[in-house]
């Protein structure tokens, strides 16, 4: 319960109720668009959307990492990479990208490109890295600094799941990142295999 009355503006209409979640109202289905987001993030967000419009249902998540995610990008030297999840992709990599071809297509005939190029002199490099929904479970080494530093775009609930798990994984091993690298168990014995 959740009492009011310390809102003027609300008193006199008693308590209520809120989800016991809130996690899971607020990463829900639905995309949060910035309303005076730089070009790079304006770009990423609607590549997000064309995602979801091509893919429907098989995209289970979207999300932004790398140099941007982080806040140290300079373009045009950067680029933006974005992780795509998709339910039942067992193809190969060239195949799964061949699957976002038609969103990418569309991206370039859109505002949210020409201001990046109107911005930085040079059209924007993406770099998508396509998993299925196992490869995603499986904890592979590209999630390890999105535990860090991730915007996540669109998500049904799976990858914020599997970066909490893995989050928590990696605070059992005592893993830490020394520069540009993760020491994933600083006690780890010779032929001792550490699983994320």
């Amino acid at each position: 319960m959740v009492n009011f009355s310390a809102y003027p503006a609300l008193q006199g209409r008693g308590t209520t109720s809120l989800p016991a979640n809130l996690s899971q109202l607020f990463r829900s289905k639905y995309t949060v668009v910035g309303v005076s987001s730089p070009p790079e993030w304006r770009l990423a967000e609607k590549y997000a959307s064309l995602l979801r419009e091509k893919l429907g249902d098989s995209l289970l998540a979207v999300a932004v990492f790398g140099s941007l995610a982080r806040g140290d990008a300079k373009f045009p030297e950067s680029d933006i990479d974005i992780l795509v999840v998709l339910h039942g992709v067992s193809c190969t990599i060239s195949e799964r990208l061949k699957l976002l071809d038609g969103a990418r297509e569309k991206l370039r005939g859109l505002e949210e490109y020409s201001a990046f190029i109107s911005k930085y002199g040079w059209a924007p490099v993406l770099q998508e890295h396509v998993l299925s929904e196992e490869e995603l479970k499986a904890h592979p080494p590209v999630l390890l600094d999105m535990t860090q530093h991730v915007r996540i775009l669109y998500d049904n609930g799976i990858l914020h799941d599997e970066l909490e798990k893995l989050k928590r994984r990696l605070k059992e091993l005592g893993a830490k990142k020394v520069g540009g690298f993760w020491v994933l168990k600083p006690d780890v014995k010779a032929g001792e295999a550490v699983e994320l």
